[in-house]
């Protein structure tokens, strides 16, 4: 695989973001490239092929080529083929994120993760949602995980922002108290 260059992400994501926008594409690029990183992750074969060193740029360039013909807006497809020619597919996955994060903070969409001893319900989702999104003034795309090693409660992050209510976080915090009370 091609060496990861953490410092071209931004450049990249900005170029791609700023020309879908000043084509009045951005919606459609940035969605596009949301499920494109996705379906890399998905799939390490395609992955692989498209990072790999050991296969030639003319046949990855083909295969961008005959994949994306009418699957992704022109300026993606392009973009793909511009970061094959120059050797640049080790960072895809990462600027295809970055360009997405681009729109939705854009968007004034924040990113937040919230993490449950239990799946929830599509009702108690919208209603944590709204909750959330009153909370924090932001619209928020939220990731929900489940960790059942928790015994109760929420814990929400979203950029700098954490909320810890599950019952380990209180108990946590209680316990620290008692640690540093003063005992008279």
């Amino acid at each position: 695989m091609h060496d990861f260059d953490p410092a071209a992400i931004k450049p990249y994501a900005l170029a791609l973001f700023g020309a879908a926008k000043g084509q009045g594409v951005l919606q459609d690029v940035a969605e596009q490239a949301r499920e494109l990183a996705q379906g890399l992750e998905a799939t390490p074969a395609a992955r692989v092929f498209l990072q790999g060193p050991h296969l030639p740029t003319d046949d990855k360039v083909a295969y961008v080529n005959k994949v994306a013909a009418d699957r992704f807006p022109v300026l993606l497809k392009n973009f793909l083929l511009l970061l094959i020619r120059k050797n640049r597919m080790g960072i895809i996955i990462p600027v295809l994120k970055e360009v997405y994060r681009l729109y939705q903070q854009e968007q004034g969409m924040a990113q937040g993760s919230v993490t449950t001893p239990k799946p929830l319900s599509d009702d108690e989702k919208q209603r944590l949602q709204e909750t959330l999104e009153n909370y924090t003034g932001q619209k928020l795309n939220l990731h929900y995980v489940v960790n059942d090693k928790m015994i109760g409660g929420i814990v929400f992050k979203s950029g700098d922002l954490l909320i810890d209510s599950s019952l380990t976080g209180k108990l946590s915090k209680l316990r620290e108290k008692l640690l540093h009370a003063k005992v008279a």
